[in-house]
């Protein structure tokens, strides 16, 4: 079977990460006018996908974790709140079995058990997008229960939200059943989740559990794109053609993420951001090129005189405010 035969009955079965991650593996090269156009439409077919299936609005902080049986201990989730971030919650006489609801401050804290798999296989999907865990997709199907978390409240900031949400969802890793994090439209693989939360014990914003980072990549270079950040009202980034290497756009959009983040930046359009190695970056807002909503897009190889307002992403950044906790600060090298 040739690999574009292969790749045919790939997108017959919905399986369009399979058909990118095989064909951003090929060299360049070997690409032919067939495999150039599947890979387009797969492309499509996935962006349309994602968009179906992630929850993606300002405010709306929820997750899921993955479970291979429909059961929890609820007891020893509330201990684990406790000793590692300080939450109490307090469980009511009347409250169900299957739900935990308590209160942090403004923010509404709501643990629910449902015995039933993601539907129509989103979690296997999102599952396949995570290039850090080879094994996520096979893994997520052996799930067949989950828990549900939600972290709701207009009186209270979206970082602590935001926060509230990825410390709730690391303690609901440590279940012996649980397999996997369902959140920003991937998986995470839970070891890996409970360890970017910690940061938050060191001060430092867990970017890494609020934002997922994906990559394209084609003859003009490396992009990078983020899902998550209209979450704390803010639109997608897209930083195009970017790096040679994944790591390097990465890390471009990583320290933008967190910048816009701790000191809630608006990006107009028209803006020029330069880095600690005096690269310049062109930024603009309009549709998206991996998404259909409105982005800010961020572009290189910009003349010195391009833009009067510069942006250095690599000043101290001014700590944030947490209701009754110390401030946080994103780590050295800002």
């Amino acid at each position: 079977m040739t690999l574009l035969q292969q790749c045919r009955i790939w997108y017959k079965n919905k399986e369009f990460q399979r058909i990118v991650n095989t064909m951003e593996a090929l060299p360049f090269d070997d690409w032919t006018p067939a495999l150039a156009g599947i890979l387009e439409k797969a492309r499509k077919s996935l962006k349309e996908q994602m968009e179906k299936n992630v929850l993606d609005g300002t405010g709306q902080f929820t997750g899921q974790i993955l479970l291979t049986e429909p059961r929890w201990d609820k007891q020893k989730l509330i201990r684990r709140l406790a000793s590692e971030w300080g939450l109490k919650a307090m469980e009511k006489p009347n409250q169900k079995p299957d739900s935990l609801l308590f209160f942090v401050g403004n923010t509404i804290l709501s643990v629910c058990l449902i015995s039933s798999p993601v539907p129509n296989g989103q979690a296997e999907r999102a599952a396949a997008s995570n290039y850090l865990w080879p094994e996520a997709e096979e893994r997520t199907r052996a799930h067949t229960a989950r828990i549900f978390v939600g972290a709701m409240g207009d009186d209270a900031s979206l970082l602590d939200r935001g926060r509230l949400l990825v410390e709730v969802l690391a303690s609901c890793c440590d279940q012996e059943n649980a397999l996997g994090v369902l959140v920003n439209g991937t998986v995470y693989e839970t070891r890996l989740y409970e360890t970017l939360a910690k940061l938050i014990l060191l001060n430092r914003l867990p970017v890494d559990n609020w934002i997922w980072f994906s990559f394209f990549h084609d003859a003009g270079g490396v992009s990078c794109y983020t899902r998550g950040m209209r979450a704390f009202g803010k639109e997608e980034l897209e930083a195009v053609h970017c790096g040679e290497k994944a790591s390097e756009a990465r890390e471009l959009v990583f320290r933008i993420a967190a910048h816009v983040l701790q000191n809630n930046i608006v990006f107009h359009g028209g803006e020029v951001i330069h880095d600690a190695d005096g690269r310049r970056y062109a930024v603009s807002r309009g549709e998206g090129i991996f998404s259909k909503e409105e982005t800010i897009r961020i572009f290189r190889n910009i003349s010195r005189n391009a833009g009067r307002c510069g942006r250095n992403i690599n000043r101290g950044l001014t700590p944030w405010k947490k209701s009754g906790r110390n401030c946080i600060r994103t780590g050295a090298g800002w």
